[in-house]
């Protein structure tokens, strides 16, 4: 049943995806990360595309993709978050994303005039957003829709660092309370900030906008 949470994201999504466009990413509009999902595997993915990668994602991470993916014919895939992996090959399969055909990954933040925002530890993630692999889709949800950068920065240091914090176990002053002490030791999770004001080459990001709350 439709919300009236539904209805308001009914009316700003698009106008991100305006945004979006004016800044040459290529963005489209999804009633659910189904459908998202069904966008992503039956026109992002074509014939060119022969590997992909992965950034960190915990709303993609909980759905079918993997599922879905394994069963295209000729299509690698690097699952860097594969449990099976130890530190070092996850390290060195992260770099191997880097040069695949299509990355999807999420986005921190995307802010109503057409800024994608990210903050990594290590920079993994927003190195294949910048640069690297042929295509890149972010997979967003309607929570990480911001209304300008300010805004952006502050979700993510009060909101998205503090839960992915907890998810690690991180031993951070935010992991314990919930919000950011700029802390200064070796488990901090916030290394590497990331702008991306436009999308080069044109149409090289895709942004799937989703009508659900996705991830942190």
């Amino acid at each position: 049943m439709s919300t009236l949470f539904d209805k308001y994201h009914a009316q700003v999504l698009p106008q991100v995806q305006k945004a979006l466009e004016k800044h040459y990413f290529t963005p489209t509009v999804h009633d659910s990360l189904a459908a998202a999902l069904d966008h992503l595997t039956g026109s992002i993915i074509d014939d060119e595309v022969k590997s992909v990668g992965f950034g960190g994602s915990t709303g993609v991470g909980q759905s079918d993709l993997l599922v879905r993916l394994s069963k295209m014919p000729g299509l690698k895939v690097l699952d860097r978050n594969n449990p099976k992996l130890n530190p070092e090959e996850r390290q060195e399969m992260s770099r191997q994303c880097l040069l695949t055909d299509l990355y999807i990954a999420s986005a921190n933040a995307v802010t109503f005039d057409g800024l994608v925002v990210n903050l990594d530890k290590f920079g993994n993630r927003v190195a294949g957003i910048s640069f690297g692999p042929h295509k890149v889709a972010l997979i967003v949800g309607r929570n990480k829709i911001c209304q300008n950068l300010d805004e952006a920065r502050a979700r993510i240091k009060t909101v998205a660092a503090p839960l992915n914090a907890m998810r690690l176990n991180t031993p951070t002053p935010c992991a314990r309370v919930g919000r950011c002490h700029d802390c200064q030791g070796e488990g901090r999770i916030c290394g590497v900030w990331s702008v991306v004001e436009r999308s080069f080459p044109i149409g090289r990001i895709h942004v799937l906008l989703v009508n659900e709350d996705l991830g942190f």
